[in-house]
């Protein structure tokens, strides 16, 4: 009986605190924080009506800044949400996949992207943490990469520069020796494509592997096309 004398007096105060029109809000706390308070006419004097004023179009002038802009360039160093480093175009996958586009995309990837995978890594590392300066131990870098290599890729390309095909083979999904043309001419960027977006009947890797690991993985198998050749 109380909680249904208590709904029939929530009510009425619920809908007395609504206005008719979407600029007002109704009864409010703190009205400092909803009403901006001054703002600039077409001719640059200051208009001052806190009663009224509920907030800067895009274009409005703004007194609250040095040169009276209300939209702002972003601060230095930030980026939009959800942004991607790496944001390659979707080509389908296996067995339904646009290769000539996809091959193109590679390609373009092979000539924009570093062509130095420590280089690479530098950048996610530096995008990541926000440092003009990161430090890199190669030899932790070619460790890692040699780990994940033999998580993710050697059951189907096998070992660097060994003529024993990979564990997938006699499931015809084995992929090129990586050690021998023209996997092996590749550039850097273009094998962290590969990794990224997949290629032919090879699926992406882009949620398994981070693109700090994508480009440590890139650094092992340079190394190890070094020791073949």
């Amino acid at each position: 009986m109380r909680f249904k004398w208590f709904v029939l007096m929530i009510i009425p105060i619920y809908f007395l605190a609504c206005r008719t029109t979407p600029k007002e809000k109704g009864y409010e706390y703190f009205s400092d924080m909803v009403h901006t308070g001054s703002k600039l006419d077409k001719d640059g004097k200051t208009v001052i009506d806190n009663k009224k004023t509920t907030g800067f179009e895009a274009f409005d002038l703004n007194v609250n800044f040095t040169n009276n802009i209300t939209a702002q360039k972003p601060v230095m160093g930030t980026i939009p949400r959800n942004y991607k480093l790496y944001n390659f175009p979707y080509r389908g996958t296996f067995p339904k996949i646009d290769m000539v586009n996809k091959v193109k995309d590679a390609e373009e990837a092979g000539k924009t992207l570093p062509a130095n995978a420590l280089e690479g890594l530098r950048s996610v590392l530096s995008f990541n943490n926000k440092k003009k300066i990161i430090t890199i131990d190669e030899n932790a870098v070619y460790e890692r990469g040699n780990r994940l290599y033999h998580t993710f890729c050697v059951h189907c390309h096998g070992e660097i520069g060994s003529e024993a095909p990979g564990l997938l083979a006699s499931k015809g999904m084995a992929g090129p020796n990586l050690a021998f043309p023209p996997a092996s001419v590749y550039p850097a960027g273009r094998l962290f494509y590969v990794i990224t977006m997949g290629n032919s009947i090879m699926p992406s890797h882009a949620s398994q592997i981070s693109p700090d690991d994508r480009w440590r993985i890139v650094y092992f198998i340079k190394k190890e096309i070094e020791k073949v050749k």
